[in-house]
């Protein structure tokens, strides 16, 4: 390297050296405008991320975040309620078990199921046989409700002006006329069946011969941000001037060992006479 500088001058050398600093300057701001496009396109990415995911809950809040983390710990865990009028139950119903991937969550509503012998009574009997004139048998009562039946509505008549006022959604479900029987709800129509969403996110229905909703829902769960990496190993060439070296080339070579943490080599040549060659091993701390 002496050799070629003192055939080339001192002053072309320095030209020379210039140039290429000048070179790695301008290689330095080109990459540094790189990466503050590439910081830039991942804030946008992260921001866009985080406006679907809240557009997503505000649109379904179909389960809490922490129903869905302790489904997710579990996916044979059933979470239970208890309300006055209906019950709810939680259940995985499909997991695909990857980090990241697709799952199917059913929530499923239902009203009381009435015990044996608390049904409702049913019809009167026949007239009794003829008696006395003025005087007649009365018909027996009838006998009672079928055991264990299910009854409805999952939101009693009383209810329904307050639940469609805080419901997030309605859903009306138009049937065929006629194909309903004894399903009417007040304030529709004859052939319609109402159901609700309230801002916990359970489906219900003010139909009186509906006593049961299984909403299944298939939900992504969030994979936390990757920030960027770094590199293991980095090498860099060196040149330019030295307070005490003067002018100097050399090559820098670092290893890092995580995201803060590294080690560096560093090496060159000084160029004023007499020259020396220098080096030097230091730990480095990646403050931002």
């Amino acid at each position: 390297m002496k050799k070629i500088i003192d055939a080339v001058g001192g002053p072309v050398a320095a030209s020379i050296i210039a140039l290429l600093i000048l070179f790695l300057l301008g290689g330095g701001l080109f990459g540094g405008l790189i990466v503050l496009r590439q910081a830039r396109d991942l804030a946008g990415l992260r921001e866009t991320i985080v406006k679907e995911r809240e557009e997503a809950a505000t649109r379904t809040k179909a389960i809490t975040q922490e129903d869905l983390a302790r489904l997710l710990a579990d996916n044979n865990l059933v979470i239970q309620r208890q309300f006055a009028a209906f019950s709810e139950a939680l259940r995985v119903i499909q997991s695909t078990r990857q980090p990241g991937g697709p799952i199917i969550i059913e929530r499923d509503v239902r009203a009381p199921t009435l015990p044996p012998g608390v049904g409702p009574r049913g019809p009167a009997g026949p007239p009794g046989t003829p008696g006395t004139p003025g005087v007649g048998t009365p018909g027996a009562p009838g006998a009672h409700g079928t055991p264990g039946q299910p009854v409805g509505p999952l939101i009693p008549a009383g209810e329904a002006p307050a639940a469609r006022e805080a419901a997030t959604e309605r859903v009306l479900l138009d049937f065929v006329p006629g194909s309903l029987l004894n399903c009417e709800t007040v304030g529709l129509e004859a052939h319609q069946v109402e159901l609700l969403r309230d801002p916990t996110g359970r489906l219900a229905s003010t139909a009186r011969c509906v006593w049961r909703v299984r909403d299944q829902v298939k939900l992504t769960p969030a994979v936390p941000l990757q920030g960027l990496t770094f590199p293991r190993w980095e090498g860099r060439l060196l040149a330019g001037y030295e307070s005490g070296l003067q002018w100097i080339a050399g090559a820098r070579l670092t290893r890092n060992l995580d995201r803060t943490w590294g080690v560096e080599v560093e090496g060159g040549r000084s160029f004023t006479p007499p020259g020396s060659w220098w080096w030097r091993v230091v730990g480095t701390w990646r403050a931002f």
